[in-house]
This record gives structure tokens, C-alpha cells and sequence, in this order.
């Protein structure tokens, strides 16, 4: 059996923040870790939405990460004691592994929203 912690999906073109549809505590502060293909990571803080969503400005990456050529992304959370922390989309998850889709498709979205449209 295969079991893969990690959410897959992916972002397209996405011009000031991606907005990341994965469920925490409402209205809480956390930090997003962002780790290349590489090993390259780079982090922010973030305080939660009142539904427990959150958003990573694209101004807070370096310019030019975010390409078609990047290849995959692995978004982790953690805590303000520097402890991972799962989220929920549709489940549980420790992460989220994305890629960037090139061509002209606008897509700046991160996990499923409440109707879960991805």
C-alpha cells in the first residue's frame, strides 16, 4: 500500500499571492516553509482567515521561483514552537507537493475551498 502524506497539485500563473486552501485554526499565526527541488527553503508568517485559510504573497519569494522550469514545490506549516502542523484538505495532510504549470491558464489556488473547488 502506497500512502503518500503529502497533497498533490499545482499553481499556474499567479501574479500577487497564492491563496492556499488548506484548513488550520481560524485566526491563528503560523509559518509556511516553502522547499525546492533543490533543498532551497524559504519561509514567511501568516495569520489564518476566520475559516482557517491563509495566503503566501508571491513578493515574499525570490522573483523568478515560480516557473514552469522549477519543478516541484513542498509547502510544509509550522507552529509558533516551530512544530509541524497537519492541515485539512478533504483530509489531513503534512504537506502539500506542488508544480507550475506554464501557458496562459491562471491558476493561483493551493488545496479545495469549502466547495471544494481546486
Amino acid at each position: 500500500m502506497n500512502c503518500n502524506s503529502c497533497f498533490q497539485d499545482f499553481i499556474a500563473k499567479c501574479n500577487l499571492s497564492v491563496q492556499v486552501y488548506a484548513q488550520l485554526s481560524p485566526l491563528s499565526d503560523y509559518t509556511w516553509i516553502i522547499k525546492d527541488k533543490f533543498g532551497n527553503l524559504y519561509q514567511g508568517e501568516f495569520t489564518t482567515d476566520s475559516d482557517g485559510f491563509w495566503e503566501i504573497p508571491v513578493d515574499q519569494l525570490p522573483s523568478g521561483l515560480l516557473t514552469e522550469y522549477s519543478g516541484e514545490f513542498t509547502l510544509q506549516v509550522q507552529d509558533s514552537g516551530c512544530k509541524p502542523v497537519k492541515f485539512k484538505v478533504a483530509q489531513e495532510y503534512d504537506c502539500i507537493n506542488f508544480t507550475v504549470k506554464g501557458g496562459n491558464y491562471e491558476k493561483d489556488t493551493l488545496g479545495c475551498d469549502f466547495n471544494c473547488i481546486p
